[in-house]
């Protein structure tokens, strides 16, 4: 009988061993992937997407096909339980799916969906396939008759690029001049966390763009035409994008592993899920030291879930992942530039921006 090696998720890891499985298959052996999204989106491109420097073709891997290639089997769901004891996945059509060895990349949600309002009356940025069919309809709508600002909730990288790519997309569909996007951050800088050179940078281009930065604001609730503060202030606004970080996806809850306070799967540093010998996870959606929730570590975890998923397979050891301490961050400023920021030194520019694009542009092509 064939073993099956189950990947759950299409994240940008599982992406990468489904493309290596074309390469080269382990014998006796069959991979299936399942995923609600057959054309799942390459997050680094997302924010170049709202500043209409893509279209929709343009920042999607097409699932399917890269299946075909490896003769792998894609299925078109999602699994909602785990019964790690039995090897057994459950999907959300009740069908099970039996696995020899099984790996986890889901990625995570947005965090502060429970603040009240927030679920009803924002776009969160993640799940990333709805956020883009409904940015598209934002932008047009408030074009076509905004009376107030539309707030960024979250100033890390994620909110600072949406905002500045979303202000550039609403300058060049002629928008009317209201400090159209205006950013909204519990902390008292933007890029908290990040090197002063980036926050420099990032600071003087909001205040050059007109992008109006509310500091030190905790959201109590949020309503259809306004948001209101802890202290009682409110800002009217015609619409409200959640950029708030990460947190774990509810389906996770019904994933009895191990996993850390904020409810990411706990995984040593092969990736395998602590206590369970042949169950993986990566990527956003697993807890490890020194692996922030960002897409250059899922990209390069990549090869390491591959090559520890055949180990297990063939007897072999496993290889560790040591997350590098600095990157090479490149935020899209909407416009043709880009901020780089390495070493903690950080450069601005066009130049930065076609880096930027030949990067994120190679990545996708690899799964064409």
């Amino acid at each position: 009988m064939k073993r099956r090696v189950l990947l759950i998720g299409a994240g940008h890891s599982h992406v990468e061993v489904v493309r290596r499985w074309s390469q080269q298959k382990i014998e006796n052996t069959t991979l299936a992937i399942v995923d609600p999204n057959a054309r799942p989106i390459y997050s680094g491109m997302v924010p170049g997407y709202i500043a209409r420097q893509y279209e929709r073709k343009d920042v999607e891997i097409d699932l399917v096909g890269l299946c075909t290639k490896a003769g792998a089997d894609y299925l078109q769901d999602a699994v909602v339980r785990i019964d790690a004891a039995n090897n057994r996945a459950t999907c959300s059509t009740a069908a099970t799916i039996d696995y020899d060895v099984a790996s986890i990349d889901i990625g995570s949600g947005v965090a502060g969906t429970d603040i009240p309002g927030v679920a009803q009356h924002t776009l969160p940025s993640r799940p990333i396939e709805p956020f883009l069919r409904r940015i598209d309809e934002l932008a047009v709508a408030f074009t076509a008759s905004a009376e107030h600002p539309l707030l960024v909730v979250g100033a890390g990288a994620g909110g600072v690029e949406v905002a500045f790519c979303l202000d550039a997309r609403l300058r060049s569909d002629g928008a009317a001049s209201i400090a159209r996007v205006q950013i909204v951050t519990a902390t008292a800088e933007l890029l908290d966390g990040s090197s002063a050179s980036a926050k420099s940078v990032i600071e003087k281009l909001a205040a050059r763009r007109g992008l109006v930065v509310h500091r030190n604001r905790k959201v109590r609730e949020v309503f259809a035409d306004r948001v209101e503060f802890d202290g009682g202030e409110t800002i009217a606004c015609s619409g409200v994008v959640w950029v708030t970080g990460p947190a774990s996806l509810p389906v996770a809850a019904s994933f009895d592993l191990p996993k850390d306070e904020r409810g990411f799967f706990e995984v040593e540093s092969t990736f395998r899920v602590r206590g369970w010998e042949n169950l993986f996870a990566v990527g956003d959606c697993a807890s490890l030291d020194g692996m922030k929730k960002a897409g250059v570590y899922a990209v390069r975890a990549g090869p390491v879930i591959d090559a520890n998923i055949r180990a297990l397979l063939t007897d072999a050891p496993l290889r560790e992942f040591k997350p590098q301490s600095d990157f090479l961050s490149l935020l899209n400023l909407g416009n043709g530039e880009a901020v780089g920021t390495k070493w903690g030194v950080s450069l601005r520019g066009t130049a930065m921006m076609r880096l930027k694009d030949r990067i994120d542009r190679s990545f996708v092509q690899k799964y064409r």
